[in-house]
Protein backbone atom coordinates (compact mmCIF):
# COMPACT_ATOMS: atom_id res chain seq x y z
CA UNK A 1 0.00 0.00 0.00
CA UNK A 2 1.44 3.28 -0.80
CA UNK A 3 1.72 6.01 1.67
CA UNK A 4 1.09 9.19 -0.02
CA UNK A 5 -1.00 10.52 -2.24
CA UNK A 6 -0.15 12.00 -5.78
CA UNK A 7 -1.65 14.51 -7.54
CA UNK A 8 -3.68 13.26 -10.71
CA UNK A 9 -2.26 12.79 -14.63
CA UNK A 10 -4.67 14.81 -16.25
CA UNK A 11 -2.07 17.82 -16.29
CA UNK A 12 0.36 15.68 -18.02
CA UNK A 13 -2.50 14.05 -20.47
CA UNK A 14 -3.19 18.10 -21.19
CA UNK A 15 -0.26 18.93 -21.78
CA UNK A 16 1.30 16.14 -23.39
CA UNK A 17 -1.97 15.37 -25.97
CA UNK A 18 -1.36 19.74 -27.02
CA UNK A 19 2.46 19.42 -26.95
CA UNK A 20 3.86 16.63 -28.70
CA UNK A 21 1.49 17.09 -32.04
CA UNK A 22 2.36 20.40 -32.11
CA UNK A 23 6.02 20.75 -31.86
CA UNK A 24 6.46 17.12 -34.48
CA UNK A 25 3.93 19.56 -36.86
CA UNK A 26 6.26 23.00 -36.43
CA UNK A 27 9.51 20.79 -36.37
CA UNK A 28 8.16 19.63 -39.81
CA UNK A 29 7.42 22.58 -40.67
CA UNK A 30 10.99 24.60 -40.17
CA UNK A 31 12.65 21.17 -42.00
CA UNK A 32 10.46 21.52 -45.07
CA UNK A 33 10.90 25.28 -45.30
CA UNK A 34 14.42 26.07 -43.96
CA UNK A 35 12.96 28.63 -41.34
CA UNK A 36 15.74 28.29 -38.26
CA UNK A 37 13.31 30.64 -36.52
CA UNK A 38 10.42 27.78 -35.77
CA UNK A 39 13.14 25.72 -33.85
CA UNK A 40 12.42 28.18 -31.35
CA UNK A 41 8.52 27.33 -31.40
CA UNK A 42 9.57 23.85 -31.07
CA UNK A 43 12.30 24.05 -28.19
CA UNK A 44 8.83 25.80 -26.16
CA UNK A 45 6.10 23.17 -27.23
CA UNK A 46 8.89 20.26 -26.31
CA UNK A 47 9.54 21.79 -22.70
CA UNK A 48 5.77 21.64 -22.58
CA UNK A 49 5.83 17.94 -23.72
CA UNK A 50 8.64 17.11 -21.27
CA UNK A 51 6.87 18.37 -18.31
CA UNK A 52 3.36 16.12 -19.48
CA UNK A 53 5.43 12.98 -19.78
CA UNK A 54 7.08 13.69 -16.40
CA UNK A 55 3.76 14.57 -15.24
CA UNK A 56 2.07 11.00 -16.33
CA UNK A 57 5.39 9.08 -15.67
CA UNK A 58 5.99 10.77 -12.04
CA UNK A 59 3.27 12.89 -10.92
CA UNK A 60 3.59 15.34 -7.96
CA UNK A 61 3.61 14.03 -4.33
CA UNK A 62 0.41 16.19 -2.24
CA UNK A 63 0.58 14.58 1.12
CA UNK A 64 2.67 11.59 2.50
CA UNK A 65 3.04 9.93 5.58
CA UNK A 66 6.09 9.12 7.23
CA UNK A 67 7.29 8.22 10.56
CA UNK A 68 4.24 9.09 12.55
CA UNK A 69 3.82 12.35 10.66
CA UNK A 70 1.88 13.60 7.89
CA UNK A 71 3.89 15.92 5.38
CA UNK A 72 2.40 18.09 3.11
CA UNK A 73 3.97 19.37 -0.34
CA UNK A 74 2.45 21.74 -2.83
CA UNK A 75 2.19 19.76 -5.94
CA UNK A 76 3.96 22.08 -8.08
CA UNK A 77 5.30 21.15 -11.42
CA UNK A 78 8.65 23.36 -11.06
CA UNK A 79 9.43 22.43 -7.39
CA UNK A 80 7.68 19.80 -5.06
CA UNK A 81 9.25 20.07 -1.98
CA UNK A 82 7.78 19.22 1.55
CA UNK A 83 6.24 22.56 2.90
CA UNK A 84 5.05 21.29 6.09
CA UNK A 85 5.06 18.21 8.48
CA UNK A 86 2.44 17.95 11.24
CA UNK A 87 2.64 14.94 13.79
CA UNK A 88 -0.32 12.69 13.58
CA UNK A 89 -1.06 13.38 17.17
CA UNK A 90 -1.22 16.44 16.67
CA UNK A 91 -4.50 16.18 14.14
CA UNK A 92 -7.88 15.82 15.94
CA UNK A 93 -9.70 15.08 12.49
CA UNK A 94 -9.25 16.04 8.49
CA UNK A 95 -11.53 17.00 5.73
CA UNK A 96 -10.91 16.96 1.89
CA UNK A 97 -13.62 19.17 0.09
CA UNK A 98 -14.10 20.41 -3.42
CA UNK A 99 -14.70 24.16 -3.04
CA UNK A 100 -15.72 25.99 -6.34
CA UNK A 101 -13.93 29.38 -6.76
CA UNK A 102 -15.38 31.64 -9.65
CA UNK A 103 -16.12 28.55 -12.45
CA UNK A 104 -13.32 26.55 -11.18
CA UNK A 105 -13.08 23.77 -8.64
CA UNK A 106 -10.29 23.26 -6.11
CA UNK A 107 -9.53 20.57 -3.53
CA UNK A 108 -8.25 21.31 -0.18
CA UNK A 109 -7.54 19.43 2.84
CA UNK A 110 -8.69 21.05 5.90
CA UNK A 111 -6.58 19.47 9.71
CA UNK A 112 -8.26 20.13 12.86
CA UNK A 113 -5.49 20.45 15.57
CA UNK A 114 -5.03 20.03 18.95
CA UNK A 115 -1.55 22.09 19.10
CA UNK A 116 -0.49 25.06 16.78
CA UNK A 117 2.40 24.21 14.30
CA UNK A 118 4.95 26.85 13.43
CA UNK A 119 5.53 27.16 9.34
CA UNK A 120 8.18 28.12 7.62
CA UNK A 121 8.04 31.77 5.41
CA UNK A 122 7.16 29.77 2.32
CA UNK A 123 4.69 27.09 4.50
CA UNK A 124 2.65 30.31 5.29
CA UNK A 125 3.35 32.06 1.95
CA UNK A 126 1.27 29.09 0.46
CA UNK A 127 -1.11 28.62 2.63
CA UNK A 128 -2.03 32.06 2.48
CA UNK A 129 -2.48 32.65 -1.03
CA UNK A 130 -4.48 29.76 -1.54
CA UNK A 131 -6.65 30.06 1.34
CA UNK A 132 -8.21 33.94 1.22
CA UNK A 133 -12.09 32.28 -0.02
CA UNK A 134 -14.68 32.79 2.93
CA UNK A 135 -15.00 29.07 2.56
CA UNK A 136 -12.10 28.39 3.88
CA UNK A 137 -12.07 30.89 6.69
CA UNK A 138 -9.23 30.66 9.35
CA UNK A 139 -10.12 29.29 13.15
CA UNK A 140 -7.07 30.29 14.21
CA UNK A 141 -3.74 28.56 14.70
CA UNK A 142 -5.47 24.84 14.96
CA UNK A 143 -7.15 24.99 11.43
CA UNK A 144 -4.53 24.38 8.30
CA UNK A 145 -6.38 24.48 4.85
CA UNK A 146 -3.63 22.94 2.68
CA UNK A 147 -4.61 23.02 -1.33
CA UNK A 148 -4.47 19.42 -2.92
CA UNK A 149 -3.54 20.23 -6.63
CA UNK A 150 -5.97 17.39 -8.30
CA UNK A 151 -5.50 14.98 -6.38
CA UNK A 152 -5.76 11.53 -8.16
CA UNK A 153 -9.02 10.59 -6.98
CA UNK A 154 -12.02 12.01 -6.09
CA UNK A 155 -12.71 13.47 -2.31
CA UNK A 156 -14.78 10.61 -0.76
CA UNK A 157 -11.95 8.14 -1.55
CA UNK A 158 -8.71 10.76 -0.68
CA UNK A 159 -10.78 11.56 2.51
CA UNK A 160 -10.89 7.64 3.30
CA UNK A 161 -7.49 7.13 2.19
CA UNK A 162 -5.88 9.82 4.48
CA UNK A 163 -8.01 8.68 7.41
CA UNK A 164 -7.06 5.04 7.01
CA UNK A 165 -2.94 6.08 7.04
CA UNK A 166 -3.28 8.60 9.77
CA UNK A 167 -5.32 5.98 11.57
CA UNK A 168 -8.27 8.12 12.35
Amino acid sequence: MSHEIRSGRLIGIIFTIICVPISLFILNLSYRDQEPLLLVIVLLFSLGAAIGITQLVKPPILVRVINRNLELYPGTVWSNKLQISVPIDDIDSLQVKRIQIHENFTWFLTLNLNRPQSLSKSAKRWVKAHTNHSELANDGELTLHWLLSWPEDNVENVQQKLKMLIGK
